[in-house]
């Protein structure tokens, strides 16, 4: 588990109150993931860290959504984009995604039919694999490896955009690993020679 310092002060950079913020995440049952709380997690343990380009909020599906984007709203946040899961093909884990923004900052509400710790243990990167846990008010971060800047591809949770995703960390100073074998330079490779999933399966398969 880490401090929350940082993550407090990105909060403020959004324009979100933290105890009003924290008690809507608490009471919809929700969950910041991904490159803010990792972002955050990095920085207050002394390690090099990046600039997140939005903040995703993981929620189950019910009837106290509603709260959530009410609060974004009352902060000056407008939506952007709304997009359903008719838009995500196989996936059918994802139920909407509600684009909200302000100015240069964007948050990505997720709404999805399962439990969201359980959805995030099932990123595809093991960096992803870190989020705000309202609780024990601790960021958990599941990548053991994370402080020697590696992570973990998981090739059984392979996405349509995991390409696209892995080449972003890899911009961010991250290797990309699956089990004990780097796989950077073929992340890279297939991001330059725009490969489809399946070859991408393939070289991952090798």
């Amino acid at each position: 588990m880490g401090n929350t310092n940082s993550f407090r002060e990105k909060l403020t950079d959004y324009n979100l109150n933290e105890d009003e913020f924290f008690k809507v995440l608490t009471e919809t049952k929700s969950y910041i993931a991904g490159s803010f709380a990792l972002s955050a997690y990095l920085k207050d343990n002394k390690i090099d860290s990046f600039d997140p380009n939005d903040l995703d909020i993981f929620v189950e599906k019910n009837e106290s959504n509603s709260k959530l984007k009410d609060y974004l709203v009352s902060k000056g946040y407008t939506i952007d984009k709304h997009l359903t899961e008719s838009d995500y093909g196989d996936n059918k884990t994802i139920v909407e995604i509600f684009y909200y923004i302000k100015e240069d900052k964007n948050i990505q509400i997720i709404v999805i039919n399962v439990d969201p710790v359980k959805y995030i243990d099932a990123f595809d990167l093991n960096c992803c694999k870190t989020y705000y846990d309202n609780a024990s008010q601790k960021i958990i971060c599941l990548d053991k490896n994370i402080f020697e800047r590696k992570t973990n591809f998981n090739k059984d949770c392979v996405k349509y955009n995991s390409v696209k995703r892995s080449n972003k960390y890899i911009k961010r100073g991250f290797k990309i690993f699956l089990r004990d074998r780097d796989i950077t330079e073929v992340c890279k490779f297939c991001e330059i020679n725009k490969c489809s999933q399946e070859k991408f399966n393939n070289f991952l398969n090798k």
